[in-house]
């Protein structure tokens, strides 16, 4: 108990109650800068990891940005000038806000270390959207600083269609994208598995056989005839994933942030996802577990007895493992004093513990 009560002193008065840990954190206003953990420097210098995700209306991307972000809401949106749109001046309120000018950034208050930036997809016979994507990639790579850049881009392809790419969408391909790393997500997969279902049952399967036998057979035809389409190109995309039945209560992104973490060369900006995500929590907790053994866990530790020197880093390795989950809200009360000696999180909601001792909340 002594040990969590302790704990408290290592979150500092500077970091800020609400918001995202920004200018005036404690990696830019501690005294020993080389003690803070890495991930809190970077939040530093990037607090919010920005993404430009492409697809045409219709291909889950809504669904996919609420989960990513844990809510069912609504987004906010802002043009480049931060001032928010009002929803009666968008052509559909009930769709995805934002979704017809791609400078505009997309946020959900349940996670705003994300922010989003929508493209809807690319049309046979015209090339004014894709103009568009890449004059935008373009102008945010030259920016100066790195929390103006775009750090990954998503490309939707919905599945539940026959026909899945044609020559407007895999023109997106004919140009790199630099730096930033672009992930496929193959959207709705659960409609190719209803294709599957019913030419299995026109060849003659049974019910059974063909319910049993469709995701295999799913999974066959898109090895042979799709997948190759979008890797055999002149810049194929760093990673692809498979998501289907998004629309449920039970589906997550665990897969998605495996292959975006996975697909980024920049070890700062995956660190910065890793830890801005709330889906993939064993991701955090691997990411976070080799983070704090290679700052403060000495070779020979544990001894036979606990000394001063053991419990101080093992204080600082409960404040360096929360920093990686972004959802994670740490407070500290003195039980002795009756006051409190700081109500710290990492990212909004700031509540206070009513028992007087340290604890944890993940929400």
């Amino acid at each position: 108990m002594d040990l969590l009560k302790s704990i408290g002193k290592h979150f500092k008065k500077d970091i800020p109650t609400t918001g995202v840990v920004g200018s005036s954190s404690l990696a830019s206003k501690g005294k020993d800068i080389k003690a803070t953990p890495e991930i809190l420097k970077i939040r530093d210098k990037c607090p919010r990891f920005r993404i430009l995700i492409i697809g045409k209306a219709n291909s889950g991307k809504t669904t996919i940005l609420q989960k990513m972000c844990g809510t069912t809401d609504t987004p906010i949106v802002t043009d480049q000038n931060g001032k928010q749109i009002d929803d009666s001046v968008l052509e559909d309120p009930t769709a995805m806000r934002g979704m017809h000018d791609i400078e505009n950034e997309i946020y959900y208050p349940g996670n705003p270390g994300f922010v989003f930036h929508d493209s809807r997809g690319f049309e046979a016979g015209s090339t004014e959207e894709l103009d568009k994507v890449r004059s935008f990639i373009a102008q945010r790579s030259a920016r100066h600083e790195v929390k103006d850049r775009l750090h990954v881009i998503w490309y939707c392809v919905p599945m539940d269609q026959k026909r899945v790419l044609g020559k407007a969408e895999l023109s997106f391909f004919e140009n790199g994208t630099g730096d930033v790393p672009v992930v496929v997500l193959f959207t709705k997969w659960d409609g190719q598995i209803v294709h599957s279902f019913s030419d299995l049952k026109k060849q003659g399967r049974s019910l059974q056989q063909a319910h049993r036998e469709a995701p295999k057979y799913a999974m066959g035809i898109f090895k042979t005839y799709y997948l190759p389409v979008i890797t055999d190109v002149a810049h194929p995309p760093a990673a692809y994933v498979l998501l289907g039945s998004m629309h449920k209560q039970e589906a997550t992104c665990r897969d998605l942030v495996e292959r975006t973490a996975g697909a980024m060369n920049n070890s700062a900006l995956r660190k910065l996802f890793i830890s801005v995500q709330e889906t993939n929590i064993q991701l955090s907790i691997q990411s976070a577990i080799e983070d704090v053994l290679r700052m403060y866990i000495p070779l020979n530790w544990p001894h036979t007895t606990v000394t001063a020197q053991d419990r101080n880093s093992l204080e600082k390795v409960v404040f360096a493992t929360s920093l990686w989950f972004h959802h994670v809200y740490v407070w500290a009360i003195l039980k002795s004093q009756r006051k409190s000696i700081g109500t710290y999180t990492l990212h909004s909601n700031v509540s206070l513990c009513p028992e007087g001792m340290l604890n944890t909340m993940i929400c």
